[in-house]
This record gives C-alpha cells, sequence and structure tokens, in this order.
C-alpha cells in the first residue's frame, strides 16, 4: 500500500511540490487508513498496473480506521453548518452548542484513527472524553433549544472525568474492557437524557422530526447497550475484533448521521412554523387574522358537520372606538384591542378560534357548542369586557362589544354565509343600543332575535 501510495502521486503532481515532511505525513496517512487510502486513489483516477490494482482491492475492506475518518469528515461538515448558521443568527445559542458538539466528535475520531492502535494512553483518553463532550453538548443544545436552562457541570463533567480516569494506569483489569464498559454507561445515559429532552420538547412543541431525533437517540442507546452486552458475554480469547468494531462503528455511523440530520430538520421545521404562525396571526394583538381563521376554521366546521355537531359564530365590534381613537389616540384604541383579546382568551374555550377580522372587528368559531352554549360564553365575554379598563396619559379608558351570533349551517360555503348572518345580527345589536348580543334567527337570514 505505502509503495502504492509513493509511486501514484507523483503521477498526477509535480514531484518538487511534495516535500519530504509531506510525504512522511501520506505515508502515515496509508499507514493508519488502508482502507481510505485506496478509496482516495481511486478516486483521483490514478493509473494502476495489475499488481497495484490487486494490493488496493486487498485494501479496499471495511476498515474501522477508514469509518472513523468518514465520521469525522461527517461530524466537521455538521459542525461547520451549525457553526455558519450561528454567524447569520449571533442571538440563536443553540448552534454553538450543537457546533461544538460535533467538532469534539470530529476530533475524538481523529485521536482514535491515528492513535487508537498504540493501545490505551493519553491521547486516546483525550479522545474518549471528546467523544463525551459530543454526547453531552448534544443534550445541552436540545435544553437551551426546549428554552430550559443549561446545567453546564453536567456538560463539562463527565469529559473531564473521563479523561483523567482513562489516563490512569490500571494494571488489575483489563483497560480496553474497563474503557468499553465506562464509556458505555456515560455516553448511554446521555442517550437516555436527550431521549428525554426531546420527549418532553414534543409535549410543548410537537415536531415531526423531534420524532426522528428521539429515534436515533433510543437506536443509540440500544445499539450502546448491546454492544456492553456481547463483550460481557463473550471471553475475551473469542472476541473477533476484525468484525466486531467495524460493525459498531457503521451502526454508530448511520445514527450519527440519522440524528444529526434529524436535528438540523428540526430547526428547519421550527422556523418554518414560526413563518406560518406570523402569516396566520394579527401583528398588534396575536389573534388569528382573516386568512389564517378561514384555513383553521373550514376543517373544524367540516369535522363537526360529519359528527353532527353544532357550530356557532361569534361577530364583535368594539363599541364608540372610532370616538375613542379620536379622543384618547391610538394608543388607547392598540390597548383596548389588546385588552378584548386578552379577555377573551380567559373567558373562552381552548378550541375556541378568535380572530381579528378588521379594524375593531373579532370573528369567533365555536365548534361542538349548542345555541344555550353559545349564548353563555358571548355574555359572559361581554359582561367581563364591559368593566376592563385601560390607562392612558393618566386617564381611563374602556368601552363596550356588540355581539352578533349566528350558526354554521349546511351549503356549498357555510363560513361565509354565517358570517353574512351574523354581520346582520351585529347591525341590529348596533341599532337596538349596543353593549348586546344579537342571534340571527335561522329561518330567515334577514330576521334577527335579541337574547333574553
Amino acid at each position: 500500500m505505502l509503495a502504492l501510495l509513493v509511486a501514484a502521486l507523483p503521477s498526477r503532481l509535480p514531484y518538487r511540490l511534495i516535500s519530504r515532511r509531506t510525504s512522511s505525513f501520506m505515508l502515515t496517512v496509508a499507514r493508519r487508513f488502508p482502507g481510505f487510502a485506496a478509496l482516495l486513489l481511486s478516486l483521483i483516477g490514478t493509473p494502476l498496473n495489475a499488481q497495484q490494482a490487486t494490493s488496493a482491492e486487498q485494501h479496499m475492506h471495511l476498515d474501522t480506521a477508514t469509518l472513523l475518518i468518514v465520521m469525522m469528515l461527517s461530524a466537521s461538515i455538521f459542525g461547520g453548518l451549525f457553526l455558519f448558521h450561528w454567524m447569520r443568527r449571533p442571538t440563536e445559542t443553540v448552534f454553538p452548542l450543537w457546533g461544538f458538539a460535533n467538532l469534539s466528535c470530529g476530533c475524538g475520531c481523529l485521536l482514535f484513527g491515528l492513535f487508537a492502535m498504540q493501545g490505551p494512553n493519553f491521547i486516546t483518553a483525550i479522545a474518549n472524553g471528546l467523544a463525551i463532550a459530543f454526547f453531552s453538548l448534544m443534550w445541552a443544545g436540545l435544553r437551551r433549544f426546549d428554552g430550559r436552562a443549561v446545567i453546564w457541570t453536567v456538560v463539562w463533567l463527565p469529559p473531564v472525568l473521563i479523561t483523567l480516569l482513562f489516563s490512569l494506569p490500571i494494571s488489575t483489569v483489563d483497560n480496553l474492557t474497563w474503557h468499553i464498559y465506562v464509556y458505555s454507561l456515560v455516553s448511554a445515559c446521555f442517550c437516555v437524557a436527550c431521549f428525554v429532552e426531546c420527549w418532553m420538547g414534543q409535549r410543548e412543541e410537537p415536531l415531526d422530526m423531534r420524532r426522528l431525533a428521539m429515534t436515533a437517540f433510543a437506536l443509540a442507546f440500544v445499539t450502546t447497550v448491546l454492544r456492553v452486552m456481547h463483550f460481557a458475554w463473550t471471553s475475551r480469547d473469542n472476541l473477533d475484533m476484525e468484525w466486531l468494531a467495524p460493525a459498531f462503528a457503521v451502526m454508530f455511523l448511520g445514527i450519527f448521521l440519522v440524528w444529526s440530520q434529524a436535528i438540523l430538520l428540526m430547526l428547519n421545521e421550527r422556523y418554518a412554523n414560526q413563518l406560518l404562525n406570523v402569516a396566520r396571526h394579527d401583528g398588534l394583538t396575536g389573534a388569528l387574522n382573516r386568512a389564517g381563521f378561514r384555513e383553521l376554521a373550514q376543517p373544524e366546521i367540516e369535522r363537526c358537520r360529519q359528527s353532527l355537531e353544532p357550530v356557532w359564530l361569534l361577530l364583535f365590534d368594539l363599541d364608540h372606538f372610532k370616538k375613542v381613537n379620536d379622543t384618547y389616540g391610538h394608543e388607547a384604541g392598540d390597548l383596548l384591542l389588546h385588552a378584548f383579546v386578552a379577555t377573551a382568551r380567559q373567558t373562552t374555550r381552548a378550541e375556541d378560534l378568535l380572530s381579528r377580522y378588521g379594524g375593531e372587528e373579532f370573528c369567533m368559531l365555536l365548534p361542538d357548542c349548542s345555541k344555550k352554549e353559545a349564548l353563555s360564553i358571548a355574555e359572559r365575554l361581554r359582561q367581563a369586557f364591559e368593566v376592563i379598563r385601560v390607562t392612558v396619559a393618566g386617564q381611563t379608558v374602556g368601552t363596550t362589544v356588540s355581539i352578533g351570533a349566528a350558526e354554521v349551517g349546511p351549503g356549498k360555503d357555510p363560513l361565509r354565509a354565517a358570517l353574512r348572518r351574523a354581520d346582520r345580527a351585529l347591525y341590529a345589536a348596533k341599532e337596538q343600543g349596543r353593549n348586546r348580543l344579537v342571534f340571527a334567527d335561522g329561518r330567515a337570514e334577514a330576521g334577527v332575535v335579541l337574547s333574553q
């Protein structure tokens, strides 16, 4: 393999550009990563004679060192991506945690590949510490991603302890087996911790890609347990490390790629949801805008139609709102809009959809709601809002709300028809003195019935 590498490179590069130090480094790489060196030669298209081709084929087996360098490159790429995003979004402190986690993994893989053949030593102890730092920083990033405080002692203490423990000369036990047990225990604990963090975050903010990350963490835990069980149940003399180490390396590489990609997609999914949330909601009050209301209301209406449940629509208009703006300024009007939305959220059900439909008008859909329940919800909101007061420039300001109600019936566009009838009922409420609720008569769209 060494002769192959030295013979091949000068055919593509001027010999004077290859210094003695560079050649020595290439020979070191060829010794440490024979499979990777053979793969590299095949990729650059170096012409090989029959003897060289046979030698390359013999070294193209799946060796652990080659898998380590593939993982190093993958981790470095993902780490660079996270740090690049951090440069673009300096306020997103989750990026450096996940970025340095991947770079830590990449450095650990590089040290393993270069020095693992020499047996346990201080460099491999550092490599194990960096590998554990990958798990601890990944866990810290998941906590930061979901807005929970990072416990920094848990982040830096395990990697430091692993490095110190693996540096100690222990002659009474098998160093390799002991290292495997300790490393597997710590990494398994962090896999469980990452899974739990994802599970807690999924309850607060459901994300499809978070489920994929949870699956990857669970697989990493299972693979770690299987690795420990195999070492525990197989005698050292019967361990076939030539296939065992590459097999576990392949599994961990696959899992690493899955969860790194899942985390990137999880970030993208959150940003997409935030953009969708902005598109659906009113920027001033936080209530749904008209487009968002129609988008979410149609499936609810269809669901209730299939289950034969009634649906009611309430249309609100803040009384004398233009007079409030003209007298006290737009700040007073904005505060009253905020106060109405806050009152509506406190007095209505979680499944009710509230929308700012335009200016001082609001709309609310009440799924699975009878006429009696709609009356109770509307009256509770009306009575709560009429006592609300806001303060502007030392002056106390308040107003009332008029409400028109209509049941959403069958038809081609039931929402539009219900809005039309609720608007007529709202107009009737204004005509009858404001600060009241009026139901539209279901038997005649033009008729209105004053609620008792």
